[in-house]
Parts: structure tokens; C-alpha cells; sequence
């Protein structure tokens, strides 16, 4: 189990417009490009060495020469001493948004010594915004949206499998594609740091039995 209160995480997040399929294979590429650089980097980075392919969010902006992170939901009502620039309080959470919605990349806070944090401009809550590129080094764990289907992978079972089975086909298996692309991008960059439930924090264990029901399920 790897305890998340204290970390930050940098989701990866796809286009807004595209497939299912399509998803999955951009987010396999931002994962990759990050791994291969040793890097995460702010758009100013980016640009300069994916000028030909590169898209940015719509959502939202930082600026050139930033990074924004979010904190662990546990951290409510901590805000930094720039509170006076937090905007959409009611609409917006970056913790909901990002790391809870997304694949992220789990990050130790010692990123603060080397990456200095932006106190004069717009975010949102949860959100801490950092000047330039952020090394991998402080990179502790991949976090992963775990779904009731996928449960079997990383907590104990409390049901049958088949319970978990049903709530996987029900909603499509794309979860499980999902997750099989992480543990493909991670095996593929020999990263060694763990895969973990974003909501619990324990770690990704093969279940082989489920693993056998859930290619049955998709033949």
C-alpha cells in the first residue's frame, strides 16, 4: 500500500473529442512521451520538441513555463497562503477532475525544492501550479481510477468474482483495456514503481483466475 496524502499528481489527460479507442491510444503516447523524456514538461517543453504533433486541453491554461498538480482530497481547506487567487470553488475540484478521474503519475512533494510553486494566478482547488519541467525522479507510483469490475486486481475480494464480473461487462471492458495499456507502457519503459488504487492506495496484484474470466468474456 503506498499512502497518497501527501503526494501530488499529474493526470493524463486525452483530447476531448475523440473514440474510446482513440482515448486509449492517446493516452498510451502522453504516458510514453513523458517516460521517454524522464520528464514532465510545461507547454514551452513540449512545443519545442513535439512541434508537428502536439495538442494541449482546452479546459484549461497555465501558462508556457508551468506544471499544475493536484493534492490529495485529504488536504481540504489547506489551501496556500494565495487563497485570494483559487476561482470556480463551487464548480471545479482538480483532485474530482484529474487524478481521480484519470490515470496520473504520483509524485513526492521534494518536487518542491527543485520545482518552485506559482502563488499569483488563477487556479482552481486542489490545483498547485509549479515552475518548469518536472523530473521523474520524485515519481513514486502510477494511480489508476479503479472501477468495481477491476477491484479483484488490487483489494481483496469480498463477493464472488463473478459479482465483479457483471459490474465489468455492464459498463464495457474498456476499463480493463485501460489497464492493461498501463502495465503494457510501464513492463514496455521498465518503470518499476507501483500501480495503485487511487482511492485506497493499494497496489496492483495479478488475479489470474479473474484475469482467465475476463478474456472468456471477451471472446
Amino acid at each position: 500500500m503506498v499512502s497518497l496524502e501527501d503526494k501530488f499528481f499529474h493526470a493524463i489527460v486525452p483530447s476531448e473529442d475523440l473514440l474510446l479507442v482513440q482515448i486509449i491510444e492517446e493516452e498510451r503516447k502522453i504516458l510514453y512521451r513523458i517516460l521517454e523524456t524522464n520528464k514532465i514538461m510545461c507547454r514551452n517543453s513540449i512545443l519545442q520538441k513535439y512541434y508537428e504533433d502536439v495538442s494541449f486541453s482546452r479546459r484549461n491554461y497555465n501558462g508556457d513555463t508551468r506544471v499544475s498538480l493536484a493534492k490529495h482530497i485529504s488536504k481540504h481547506n489547506k489551501e496556500d497562503e494565495d487563497e485570494y487567487y483559487v476561482i470556480n470553488k463551487k464548480t471545479e475540484n482538480a483532485w474530482q477532475m484529474y487524478p481521480f478521474s484519470h490515470v496520473a503519475l504520483v509524485l513526492s512533494s521534494e518536487l518542491l525544492m527543485e520545482n518552485e510553486k506559482y502563488l499569483y494566478g488563477p487556479r482552481i482547488p486542489f490545483e498547485v501550479q509549479v515552475e518548469g519541467d518536472i523530473s521523474l525522479k520524485y515519481l513514486e507510483a502510477v494511480s489508476f481510477p479503479v472501477v468495481k469490475g477491476l477491484l479483484p486486481f488490487f483489494e481483496e475480494t469480498k463477493y464472488p468474482l463473478s459479482t465483479y464480473l457483471q459490474a465489468l461487462k455492464t459498463f464495457g471492458i474498456s476499463d480493463f483495456q485501460k489497464l492493461e495499456m498501463i502495465l503494457d507502457v510501464l513492463f514496455r519503459k521498465e518503470i518499476s514503481v507501483p500501480l495503485v488504487n487511487i482511492s485506497t492506495g493499494n497496489e496492483y496484484h495479478d488475479n489470474i483466475e479473474y484475469r482467465r474470466l475476463i478474456r472468456n468474456l471477451k471472446k
